[in-house]
């Protein structure tokens, strides 16, 4: 990386000239800026109420995102595996 004297420095910005300030950022506030990412599950609500969670990051119209279940309390069902399809060997 090449180095320069302040001298330097000083000589190419009064030749190029500064860059332009940043537009100053807007005021929102917390929901307002986590509105455009996020979303809230679908009525009925949960057993908690309602949800709010991440938009998924890819839409697809044909096969929107979507729970099979709505999110339930623990121990509203039994513990169990949820068995594997049989692996091409067993076959």
């Amino acid at each position: 990386m090449p180095r320069m004297a302040r001298e330097d420095v000083a000589a190419l910005l009064g030749e190029v000239g500064l860059p332009p300030a940043p537009a100053p950022a807007t005021e929102r506030s917390e929901s307002e800026a986590s509105a455009s990412w996020t979303s809230a599950s679908p009525p009925p609500p949960t057993p908690y109420g309602r949800l709010r969670h991440l938009r998924p990051v890819v839409r697809m119209p044909a096969t929107p995102p979507r729970w099979e279940v709505p999110t339930s309390p623990i121990g509203t069902h039994p513990a169990a595996w949820i068995s594997a399809p049989p692996t091409p060997s067993a076959i």
